[in-house]
C-alpha cells in the first residue's frame, strides 16, 4: 500500500455547510514542476531544510495537446538532473518534485484532502509533504496547496519519485469501512521522470 497524506480542514475560509454537499469536485492539479538545487554546504548533499532551488522546470497540465497518447505526463528529470551534477564543481545537485493543488471554497472546511502517492510505506527515502508555510486561501476562499517530495541526489531516486498520484476529498477516511456524507471523485495524476514528452 502506498504512501498516503492527509491534509486536515480548515477551521476558516468560508462559512460551514448549513446542508451535506455530497457529491462535490475533487481537488484540481494547476502546477507539475521539477525544482533543481543545491544546499548552502560546500561538498555536502542538499537536505529540506537548506535547499536553494535554482531551475525550475514546469509541464503544462492543460494543455490541448501537452501530452502524447499514453496520457502520462513526462519529463527526463534523470537526464536532466545527471547532467547539472556532473558541471557542479562545489555543491552536489539534487531535485524534488512539486504539485500545485486547489481546493474549492465550498469544500475547504467540510472535507480532508486523501493524496495517494507511488512511494512505499517501508521506505524513507520518498515522501510527499506540505512546503512552505502551508495553504493559501485565495480572495474567493479557495484553497491552494504546493506538495513537495523529499529529495532526490541521483538518478535511481529521481525516477522513483514518479508514478501514479491519486487525491480525493472526503468527511470519513476512504480505507476505513466508515460512510462518507461529502466524497469526490478520485483525481489522479500519473508522472513518468525518466523520458520526454512527445506528440504523436
Amino acid at each position: 500500500m502506498g504512501r498516503r497524506l492527509i491534509i486536515e480542514r480548515l477551521d476558516r475560509g468560508a462559512p460551514p455547510p448549513t446542508e451535506d454537499l455530497g457529491h462535490v469536485d475533487a481537488p484540481t492539479i494547476s502546477g507539475i514542476r521539477m525544482v533543481f538545487g543545491v544546499g548552502h554546504r560546500i561538498g555536502q548533499p542538499a537536505t529540506r531544510e537548506d535547499f536553494a532551488p535554482t531551475y525550475t522546470v514546469e509541464i503544462p497540465v492543460f494543455s490541448l495537446a501537452g501530452l502524447d497518447s499514453d496520457g502520462v505526463h513526462e519529463f527526463d528529470a534523470v537526464r536532466t538532473l545527471e547532467d547539472l551534477q556532473s558541471r557542479a564543481e562545489r555543491r552536489p545537485w539534487a531535485m524534488r518534485l512539486e504539485l500545485t493543488l486547489v481546493q474549492a471554497a465550498a469544500t475547504v472546511n467540510a472535507a480532508e484532502i486523501y493524496i495517494d502517492t507511488p512511494y512505499e510505506d517501508a521506505d524513507d527515502s520518498a515522501e510527499l509533504f506540505v512546503a512552505g508555510h502551508g495553504d493559501v486561501t485565495t480572495l474567493g476562499g479557495a484553497r491552494e496547496l504546493v506538495l513537495a517530495s523529499s529529495l532526490a541526489h541521483d538518478g535511481e531516486a529521481v525516477a522513483a519519485l514518479g508514478g501514479e498520484f491519486c487525491v480525493q476529498l472526503r468527511d470519513a477516511d476512504p480505507r476505513s469501512e466508515t460512510a462518507a456524507s461529502i466524497e469526490s471523485a478520485v483525481r489522479r495524476v500519473v508522472l513518468n521522470l525518466t523520458r520526454y514528452e512527445f506528440q504523436g
